[in-house]
Formats: structure tokens, sequence, C-alpha cells
């Protein structure tokens, strides 16, 4: 499998690290230090290729997502679960109930109204659920439990997450339609860049004293993410 050719999009900047990226659309985007030599690019990316063809194929062999219409019984995903959109016209709110995601809307409404409802939701319960799920990552895992992390969730285009370096980690929630074990992974990622800020081999050797099955979560994180829709 390492062995396949592919195509990536090359950016040079003003960063200390090298970052590879496989998108949904089975796009390869290398982001690199402006001051590292093309030689060192290349063969970084080269020692990667194995890595880089698995998550393509993981792209490859799952069907796209058509654009979500936020109507009745269309499938909406919430934490790693499938189920249907049921839209009732008898007031306002939104919660799952019987294998259901229920938005209730006033009488009138149309689509719009339900999108809006529907986002909120997941916009809300995002915060609550991660912020649940990073203080039980801190209790578990003794690297992080002195740190001091501020939450902050935002949707951002092509990350599921980021760190500054003064503690604040933000988190896309659009994350949250994918299985727990995912999010526990993005967290777990972020935390640690407040130890380590660069994916240097001591931030892989503390990611994996940390999570040991970090890379099944994130190809697992790669699959789920191609059936989530846009909380855009």
């Amino acid at each position: 499998m390492g062995s396949r050719s592919f195509s990536y999009d090359l950016i040079q900047e003003n960063r200390r690290d090298l970052v590879i990226t496989v998108f949904p659309d089975c796009r390869v985007e290398v982001r690199a230090p402006a001051s590292r030599p093309l030689e060192r690019v290349t063969a970084r990316v080269h020692a990667r290729r194995s890595w880089i063809a698995r998550q393509l194929k993981t792209f490859e062999d799952c069907a796209p997502m058509p654009p979500h219409r936020f109507a009745q019984a269309e499938s909406c995903w919430y934490l790693g679960r499938q189920y249907r959109l049921r839209i009732e016209r008898t007031g306002r709110g939104v919660a799952i109930r019987s294998g259901r995601l229920v938005v209730r809307v006033s009488r009138g409404a149309g689509t719009a109204a339900v999108r809006l409802a529907v986002l909120a939701w997941y916009g809300q319960r995002a915060r609550a659920v991660f912020l649940k799920r990073m203080a039980q990552l801190q209790s578990a895992i003794a690297m992080l439990t002195k740190l001091d992390v501020q939450l902050r969730v935002r949707r951002m285009k092509r990350r599921w997450g980021s760190c500054t370096a003064q503690g604040t980690i933000t988190i896309n929630p659009e994350l949250l339609q994918t299985p727990a074990s995912c999010i526990d992974y993005v967290l777990v990622h972020e935390m640690l860049h407040l130890i380590e800020p660069h994916h240097s081999p001591r931030f892989y050797r503390l990611l994996s004293r940390a999570m040991p099955d970090w890379e099944q979560r994130r190809s697992r994180l790669a699959s789920a993410a191609h059936r989530s829709w846009s909380l855009s």
C-alpha cells in the first residue's frame, strides 16, 4: 500500500514543524517550514507514505455524504451513533428520544428554523460533552492532571482542534458527530501540545504513553469524518 503514488500540495511558511494532512476529498497537503530544504521535506513525506496511503484508501472506500437538507427522517450523527431526524411542529426544543433526534418548531416554521434549532443544539451539547470528557481524561492520564486548560468551541474548516501557548484549546463542534473515542483522541492530542508544542518525536512518544491506541483512533476519526455534515 505504501508504494502507491499520490500528489500533494506543498505550502512553505513561517512555522517550526512539518504537518501532513489528508482531507476527505483525497487531497494531500504538506505544510513545512520555509527554511527546511526541499529534499528534507520530500524525505519526510516519503517516510510517511504508508500512513498517507492508508488514509487515502479510507476516504476512497467511503461514499461521499450528500448535503444535509434538515428534512424529515434524514440521518444525523451524535457521538458516533446514527439518528433519524423527526420534526414536530408543536413548539420549540431539540432532544434525543426513542432513537430519534426530535426537533420541535412552531407550526409555520420552515427548513431554516429546523436548521437553526439543530445547529444551536449541537453547539450547546458540544461544549458540555467536551468539558466532561476533558475532565475525565485529565483525571485518568497522569501527565494531563495538572494542566490548566481552557476550552473554546468554534467551527474550523479543516481542523478538529488547535492549541495556544496560553493554554486554550479550540475544538470543532463537528467533532460531536464522531465516537467518544475519537473525541478523546483529539482532546488528548491538543492538551499534549501544552507540554510539547510541536509534532516532534517527543510529542508522539508522549501521545503513545497517554493513549497507546491513538493511531487506530485517528483512523476511526478519518472514517467518521467522511459521513459527518457541516455545522455551518
